[in-house]
């Protein structure tokens, strides 16, 4: 029996083997059309299994989202290309998994079945896909749908190291609080208890506050609210 087939058999009709070690991380490298094979068995058990009180289609549903989609568009941005016969494809494997989610006739039209499951077409699922990860990476062409959506203005995190010894060092100046009262905050959280206060210290006076919160308050909370009567006081 394919690795494959044994992997999806395990994920939808429960464990098939008996040792740890035959469980491996499989992806089919099969062609589509060698992948459509396995699907068929897998969902021709699955009727099987339905008809005698087994998985609901709420539950096949659920199924077909996390790992039969999954494996559908894998690396899909590396081998979609949205042909007619690359989507004819992709949407007769699909198929066989929504008659086993509706339980509907095999002459029912795959539109319907996709409409009636709430499940998308699987060829806008790839292109979604694909979409996203020239987005990601800032491909200079990007189509969906046939439609160009151009270079997407994206916030991207550039990495920067900056030598330790070229960071200026912090300059205090003693003389900074003389004429503004200086005013700390903390919150935390001890034995189960949560606590906030905030001091000050003026030019001619100083003083601190205490506040109780509750005890399944967290210290980010206490923070917080250290902060706004320090803001409230001033």
């Amino acid at each position: 029996m394919p690795k494959c087939t044994i992997l999806l058999d395990y994920l939808l009709l429960g464990p098939l083997f008996t040792t740890i070690s035959q469980i491996d991380i499989i992806f089919p490298t099969q062609n589509l059309s060698s992948f459509n094979v396995i699907i068929f068995n897998g969902v021709a058990r699955l009727t099987i299994a339905k008809t005698r009180g087994g998985l609901s289609g709420r539950v096949l549903k659920a199924l077909y989202r996390r790992v039969l989609e999954r494996l559908l568009v894998f690396a899909v941005p590396a081998w979609w290309t949205d042909t007619v016969r690359q989507g004819t494809k992709i949407t007769s494997i699909q198929r066989k998994a929504l008659l086993a989610v509706t339980g509907a006739f095999r002459i029912t039209s795959t539109v319907a079945l996709q409409v009636s499951s709430g499940i998308e077409p699987i060829d806008l699922i790839g292109e979604k896909e694909k979409a996203m990860y020239l987005a990601k990476h800032r491909a200079p062409t990007i189509s969906f749908l046939g439609v160009g959506l151009g270079n997407p203005n994206l916030d991207l995190f550039h990495e920067t190291w900056q030598h330790p010894g070229s960071i200026p060092s912090v300059r205090w100046d003693r003389d900074s609080r003389r004429h503004t009262p200086a005013i700390y905050t903390d919150g935390s959280k001890l034995d189960g208890q949560v606590g906030a206060a905030f001091c000050f210290f003026g030019t001619d006076t100083s003083g601190e506050f205490q506040f109780r919160l509750q005890d399944h308050c967290s210290v980010y909370q206490a923070e917080l609210v250290a902060i706004h009567q320090a803001l409230q006081w001033k």
